[in-house]
């Protein structure tokens, strides 16, 4: 694939990130921002070190209970704006 067939640096297909008119930087921005996105980072560093089971049970159970937060918050908040919007 050459680099004058993509038209940015957004398009990506499988693990490949196009690296559009010569500038690889935009194309590790890209990079950089899906791997942050799916905690690559984390899990690699997680992986280094043995977890016991315990400590792995309170984790997932930790993270899945701020995930629920998150949504909730996120919930309510958007029924305050919908709620503001009608005029409430």
């Amino acid at each position: 694939m050459s680099t004058s067939t993509v038209a940015t640096a957004l398009f990506t297909q499988g693990r490949r990130i196009a690296v559009t008119s010569g500038n690889p930087n935009q194309a590790m921005r890209v990079l950089t921002r899906m791997l942050n996105n799916n905690n690559w980072r984390r899990t690699v560093k997680d992986s280094l070190y043995f977890e016991k089971p315990t400590d792995m049970r309170k984790r997932l159970h930790r993270e899945r209970s701020e995930r629920i937060f998150k949504d909730q918050v996120s919930q309510r908040v958007a029924l305050a704006k919908k709620m503001i919007d009608m005029g409430y």
